[in-house]
């Protein structure tokens, strides 16, 4: 039996019907394929991952105890993985100061002396100060006096120089001290301290 011509051969669509009647025919147009799609998403989530963990981590570090072996081995392996970041670098400088690996501390501390960040850099400062004898601090203050120091570290070098007995370096900082401040009690103290 001859076949039908109508049912062998599929009926040729309109160029009208293809553009807009017929979406299904036509399929969906994607931007990016499904896969590397989700490849993208897969690798974005993982960055997130990796980030947020460490911000997590160095926030607990900091407040934990320095002494403490654990968080001393985390902020060496921190340090180890990224020696550039000088939050880890400080944290781990504070934990060598505490076990009295003053060395340590000093190598860690120097480059961020040396740090564009100038509140990174008068943290260092501030520590290596701390860890030096009533002679040698007087000396290294005098050197770094001209930073632009916050109210906050003011007050630390305030402490710090008082034990070394440089009167005219006190004096420095407690001026300094009573410019930043516009209470007239500061000013009082201030002449008591250096006087």
């Amino acid at each position: 039996m001859p076949r039908n011509a109508s049912t062998s051969a599929a009926p040729e669509a309109h160029p009208a019907r293809t553009a807009g009647v017929q979406p299904a025919a036509l399929g969906r147009m994607r931007l990016i394929a499904p896969l590397p799609l989700a490849g993208l998403a897969l690798l974005i989530a993982l960055a997130l991952a990796l980030l947020y963990p460490q911000q997590h981590l160095l926030e607990r570090l900091s407040r934990a105890p320095r002494n403490a072996p654990l968080t001393i081995g985390y902020l060496a392996n921190l340090h180890r993985v990224d020696p550039g970041d000088a939050q880890i670098a400080l944290l781990l400088a504070e934990a060598r100061i505490v076990q009295g690996a003053l060395a340590q501390a000093l190598a860690l501390l120097a480059p961020i002396e040396r740090a564009d960040d100038p509140a990174l850099r008068r943290r260092a400062l501030l520590m290596h100060a701390g860890m030096l004898d009533a002679g040698e601090r007087s000396g290294y203050l005098r050197e770094r006096i001209g930073e632009q120091w916050s109210r906050e570290d003011l007050l630390q070098l305030a402490g710090l120089a008082s034990g070394g007995g440089d009167s005219a370096l006190r004096a420095r900082i407690y001026t300094l001290l009573a410019a930043s401040e516009r209470d007239p009690l500061w000013f009082a103290r201030s002449a008591e301290q250096v006087l």
